[in-house]
Order: C-alpha cells, then sequence, then structure tokens
C-alpha cells in the first residue's frame, strides 16, 4: 500500500461521475524525498541533492521514472531502425537562493550496460511533457520534464547520470536503472499523475491524463480550485488496474472520500471508475 499528499480538484468534479475516462502519469510512487548516500546506489524514484559551480546553486533532483521503450506521442517521432526510444523523467527542485537557469537536456546522459553514453534526443512521447530548451527554477520552485533518448534495440539501461549547469559542474548524481525499474508500472502512473497535479504542473497532468476527463484545458485547470490537497492511498494494482482510496481536503476544511479504480496500458491511464464514499 502506498500513501501520498497530492493537491487536487478539477479531477473531483470528474469524480461525480460513475465512470469517466482519464489518461495520466507523473512521479514514480517510489520517490524519496532523502538522498540516499551513494554507497545505497539510488534508483529510480530517489531524490540525489546535488549543487552546482555557481553561488548558492542547489538542487534536489529525482529521477522520477524511466520509460522502456518509450512511445511516440504523434506518429512523427519514430525511433530509427535498429533502435527504440527510453525516456528518462525527472524533478528539478531549487533549494538554493537563486534562480536556476539551465537546459536540463544538456545536464542528462543515458548508460548502457557496456559503457556505452547516449545523448538525448527531441521526440516527443507518451508519459509526459519534455523540458523546454531553457528552464528557469525560481527558489523553492520545481520543474518536472521528459529527457528522451534513442538506444539500441539490443542495448541494456545501466544507469542514468545528471549533471548540472549543463553538465558543466562539478556534481554528478547517478541513479541505477534496475530490469523492473525501467518498465512504467500502472501503481507508478497513476502516482505521477497525481504528482503533477500536487505540483500544480497542469499542463502534464492534462497530457498524461486531464485530457481524457471530459471538458477543455481551462475546465481542467478551473476544477482544482477548491481543493487544498489530497491524501491519496494506492491500495492494490492487479494487471493495469490499480485501486485507490482518497480523502480530499476542501479549502473550506471538508474532506471528501472517493475510491475506484484506474485502468494503466502503455504508460497512460485509459479509464477510470471513481465514486465518492
Amino acid at each position: 500500500m502506498i500513501k501520498l499528499k497530492m493537491m487536487a480538484g478539477g479531477l473531483l468534479a470528474a469524480f461525480a461521475v460513475v465512470a469517466i475516462g482519464a489518461t495520466g502519469a507523473g512521479r514514480a510512487a517510489a520517490a524519496s524525498t532523502t538522498p540516499r548516500t551513494a554507497a545505497s546506489a539510488p534508483g529510480v524514484g530517489d531524490t540525489i541533492r546535488l549543487d552546482g559551480d555557481q553561488d548558492g546553486e542547489r538542487l534536489a533532483v529525482t529521477l522520477t521514472k524511466v520509460i522502456d521503450p518509450a512511445h511516440e506521442n504523434d506518429g512523427l517521432d519514430i525511433a530509427p531502425s535498429g533502435e527504440r526510444l527510453v525516456a528518462t523523467q525527472f524533478r528539478i527542485e531549487n533549494l538554493g537562493p537563486a534562480v536556476y537557469d539551465d537546459s536540463p537536456d544538456n545536464s542528462v546522459q543515458l548508460i548502457d550496460k557496456q559503457g556505452q553514453s547516449y545523448q538525448p534526443g527531441i521526440e516527443a512521447v507518451r508519459g509526459g511533457q519534455l523540458f523546454p530548451g531553457d528552464v528557469r527554477i525560481a527558489a523553492g520552485e520545481s520543474r518536472l520534464g521528459l529527457v528522451v533518448f534513442e538506444v539500441p534495440d539490443k542495448a541494456v539501461v545501466a544507469s542514468v547520470q545528471f549533471v548540472p549547469d549543463s553538465g558543466f559542474a562539478s556534481a554528478t548524481g547517478t541513479w541505477t536503472v534496475s530490469a523492473g525499474s525501467s518498465n512504467d508500472r500502472p501503481r507508478d502512473v497513476v502516482a505521477a499523475y497525481y504528482d503533477a497535479i500536487n505540483n500544480r504542473d497542469y499542463a502534464t497532468a492534462w497530457s498524461l491524463g486531464g485530457k481524457n476527463l471530459g471538458g477543455t484545458y481551462d475546465q481542467f485547470v478551473a476544477g482544482f480550485a477548491d481543493t487544498a490537497h489530497d491524501d491519496v492511498t494506492i491500495d492494490t494494482a492487479n494487471g493495469a488496474v490499480v485501486h485507490i482510496r482518497l480523502e480530499a481536503t476542501q479549502n473550506d476544511g471538508s474532506i471528501r472520500s472517493y475510491q475506484g479504480t484506474y485502468t494503466v496500458r502503455d504508460g497512460v491511464i485509459v479509464s477510470a471508475h471513481v465514486v465518492r464514499r
């Protein structure tokens, strides 16, 4: 059982319907807020604190998930013959006093078990949105985004590295990618969707699920106005079906309770059945 505290709102408006369609993703459910030491081999979902080379640059960087293989978003960004797409999703939180201004794509490398490293591409894939070319993160804020790679079909992903300041900083964060962690697991997708909502990253929430809840993007965003936060419990995941319970605290202090299921396929929520208790 996984319990997460999340922000919500527009999602709750859709919960009034017994059956709703959805598509969603975001942070892996096992994401850690406490950095591990190098000896404990950080993996997918773990956070590493990294200092940049500029004064006051302090980051908390989380490899939230690895999607392997990743599927093109529009049928146009297809990997060349003999290769596949692999997507890594990072959350970058600025712990320092100054604005962190960087191009995250330049900070990330993927490494296979043969020691071969790969540079990011520009393909758009399902499961999240790419970081824009340049990202400005104010003190105390965070950004979530994908970095996508083209790798040979037979390559086995071993680790992912993040080096601040477009790869020029002295600090290096390395995450080990185990055989099971590279799968976009259904429970991780559901947790990721809520994480995007929690961080008010509505564009990501929309692309990962909100667009299938019904209504327009503006209606989706407006629906979050009255909810202060959610306590979401992921009870079980049976194949593609994830069972959740939700305690939604409203701005007036009242609490609404929900329960239901999400069905996840190819790294996105394709349907939901959530009702009020």
